[in-house]
Order: C-alpha cells, then structure tokens, then sequence
C-alpha cells in the first residue's frame, strides 16, 4: 500500500481504497480522511519512491491518511503543542493524567482522555506515606492509569508514548494490533544515569541511594519494545546506543519554549552591584547545584549571588549548609510568575551532571536570559558556544568559576548573549518548530512500516 503525504498547502485528498490485506495494518480501521499535513520543504520516501519533493510535487498514488494517539502518564511538555497537532488533523486521542480543574483541552477532531485518578492516588501517597513504599505502589499507580486508557482506547496506525515505565500495556496492545509504536525518552539510560550519580554519591561522600527502581527496570524493558525512540539530546541518544539500541530507530528532537509565555519583558541592563545569577530545578545532586556554589565561594566576591529555584532533595540538604550566605532559596513558583525571575537575573546557570534536555534552558533562551550549562545538561541542543552562550563541562567548579567571572569582566558578552537568545527561541527553538519537526518523525516512520 502507498500512502501519500501532502504540503499543508495543498488541497486534501479523499482515501481511495480499501486497506490491503496484507497490509501491517490489516487490524487497524484506516479512516477516509484528508492526508496528514507535514512541514513543506520536506522529502519522504518509500521503497524507493518520493512521496514528496522540496518543490512540494505530490504522486498521484492511493493513500491512507495516518492518525496519531499520544499517552502520557502525566501531561508533561504535551499541553505546549498537542492543539497544534489537532488542528493539523493528526491527532486521534491524547490519554494523559492530571487534576480534574486543571485539565481542559480544546480539541476539535481528536479526543483528550484524562484518567485522573492515578494522579490523586499519587498526592494522597506524597500526603501520607512520603517516600515509603514508593517502589512497591508507584508501579501500581501506573498500571491503574492504563486501565483506565485501555478502557477508553482506540486502535491507530501510530502511538507516541512517553517513555517512563509507565505504558508497557499500552505498547503491548498497540503492537498487537499492528500500530507503531514511538517512545519519548525524556532522560539518559538508566543505567548511564545510575554510574553518574554513584560516582557523585561518593565523590560526597553520602550513602548508595538505589536509582534503578522498579520504575526504571520496568522503563529498561519498555525501551526494547519501540519501533523507534525520540530523545531530546544527543547526550540521551548516546546513552541508548551505549545500552544496545540502534542507532537507526533514534531521532533526535530537542524540546523548546513556549515564546507566549517566556519573553523579554524589556531592555536588559548592564548588571552595575551585584551580578544576579539565577538556576531553575529541583536541588539535588544530578542537578549539579553545589557545584554552582562551589564556584561562586572561589571567587570569593559580593558582586555574585546565586537564586536557587526549586525544592531541595534531602539527601543534599545538609550539603548546602556552608554556601546559605551565597544564595537565595525559592522553593516553588507558579509558572505564571517564572517569566519575572527569568528577567530580573542576569545570567542563567545550570550545572547539570545528567538531563535529557532541561526545558528551563529553552525557557530562559526565549526570555533573553544570557546562560552557562553543561554539554551534559542537553544545552548544546539549543546554544551555541560563544555565540548565545557558554557550554562547559560537568563536574567541574573551576571552570565553572572562569565562565561566570568572565561574563562579569566583559559585559558586553551578556548583552550579545542575550539578543542572539531571543532570535535563536524565536527562529528554531519554539513548539511550533518542534511539532513540524515530530511530525516528519511521525510521517517517516509511518511510509517505512
């Protein structure tokens, strides 16, 4: 069967015939739909035969348009752009999970499942039970989530999963009725992550914490079962072919800003008392926080002082005890707000041991913030060295001392950073890009089955 894929442009076509029987997708109800929108300028090919070309010619040839169902075991960075997907005329169902008031979608064509009661079951164990029993329940949670989308499930010719260990069921059912199966890797190997944080854990000198939990072998078994996998960075795509995963089945996708909520809100000043340096994410080890403090304390100065934004993992906390006279702790704001911070800093620092791609980066990118990550922290994705920012290594306060002190001796350096952040988030670093870029996942995938 050939199936033919159309420029957002053109004129959709009606389906033109019945599914063939040999078809991989003989247990899938194909739909009588206009062709699936994809970005222009984009080539596909099948057996050999372009689907369609850079100057937007399209074959002739039967075709089947391809529908798209995305589950969520939460919401994650979805709600940026899955409206966007709507209204291309993609998307089947969205099953996600989150609280009942905060989880409207305006969708036109497709549907937007909420099993919500996994995320209640999730906030009364925080309440009550904390930390016990986690690896033993979570993974019950998690199976009740699919329950409930299993129940509400619709068979398609493509499922997007994000990748936590969370939606084995979902990709066994999906593979036994022929569909694709696309998983969203959000971090490195668990088994990459689990060397990181051993060494960091006796660098520290702190007890072994398990990082491999029942989640996360349960998320080992899932990988093997994808066609293929997205991951935000090449940090990420590395680690899965460190592990055994071909390289052939991994595109890389980084994620991006929502430029209607993070923006400048004005000119940037040129920073005269104190440079105003400002890290997003929960406080912990992976997150490389006191190695931020660390290079602050070298250079042994009033003119620097750090804002830490986010709550402090307890297995750290008496870590940060010698460097609270360097920094302000926030330990949560609503995301409405987060914008400001953004604004008032001077210059964004995230010192990450391991990421996927932190989205505060593309945050803080699309509000003109001038930054110094790690190559370790995905940055490399979205910024370029010199250029819009600075790019270390993890792991090392030294050098992280001699970026932030040279951002405070040329500070013309923060104000180029920070006007060619903003043309990078506006240019290639928003979800709209994002979503043209999945979709040629979505349509290369689809035409190679």
């Amino acid at each position: 069967m050939k199936r033919r894929l159309i420029k957002p442009d053109s004129t959709p076509a009606l389906s033109l015939g019945p599914e063939s029987s040999t078809s991989k997708y003989n247990r899938v109800e194909l739909r009588q739909e206009p062709d699936i929108l994809l970005p222009r300028r984009s080539t596909y090919v099948r057996n050999g035969v372009s689907l369609l070309s850079r100057q937007g010619n399209v074959h002739s040839h039967g075709h089947y348009f391809m529908k798209v169902s995305i589950a969520v075991c939460g919401r994650f960075h979805f709600h940026n752009y899955i409206e966007k997907l709507d209204r291309a005329g993609i998307l089947d169902t969205f099953y996600y999970s989150h609280k009942i008031n905060n989880s409207a979608f305006s969708l036109s064509r497709g549907r937007a499942v909420n099993i919500w009661p996994k995320e209640y079951a999730v906030r009364a164990h925080a309440k009550f039970l904390k930390n016990r029993f986690s690896d033993l329940l979570y993974p019950a949670y998690h199976d009740l989530w699919q329950l409930g989308a299993r129940s509400k499930w619709r068979p398609v010719q493509l499922l997007h999963v994000m990748a936590h260990g969370t939606s084995r069921q979902l990709v066994q059912k999906a593979k036994r009725e022929g569909s694709i199966a696309i998983g969203e890797v959000v971090n490195t190997h668990p088994i990459y992550r689990e060397r990181i944080l051993a060494t960091e854990e006796a660098n520290r000198g702190l007890p072994r914490s398990k990082t491999i939990n029942r989640q996360q072998q349960r998320l080992i078994e899932e990988l093997a079962m994808y066609d293929y996998l997205l991951a935000p960075s090449s940090i990420v795509r590395d680690s899965l072919i460190q592990q055994g995963t071909p390289s052939d089945i991994i595109h890389v996708i980084p994620y991006a800003a929502n430029v209607k909520r993070f923006y400048p809100l004005g000119q940037r000043q040129k920073p005269k008392d104190r440079l105003n340096i400002l890290c997003v994410g929960q406080i912990n080890l992976r997150k490389g926080q006191l190695y931020l403090l660390e290079a602050v304390k070298k250079l042994n100065s009033n003119f620097f002082h750090v804002t830490l934004i986010g709550k402090v993992d307890p297995q750290i906390e008496s870590l940060l005890a010698p460097y609270r006279h360097l920094f302000t702790h926030i330990p949560r704001v609503d995301n409405a707000e987060l914008n400001k911070h953004y604004n008032s800093a001077d210059l964004f620092v995230l010192p990450s041991l391991e990421e996927g791609l932190a989205v505060v980066l593309c945050e803080a990118l699309a509000a003109g913030l001038p930054i110094i990550a790690t190559h370790e922290s995905g940055a490399s994705e979205i910024i370029e060295h010199g250029r819009s920012g600075t790019i270390i290594h993890a792991g090392s306060a030294a050098e992280l001392a001699n970026s932030i002190n040279e951002i405070a001796s040329f500070p013309e350096k923060l104000e180029r950073f920070s006007v060619e952040a903003i043309s990078a988030a506006a240019r290639t670093h928003n979800w709209d890009q994002y979503v043209d870029k999945l979709v040629e996942v979505y349509a290369d995938a689809y035409t190679r089955k």
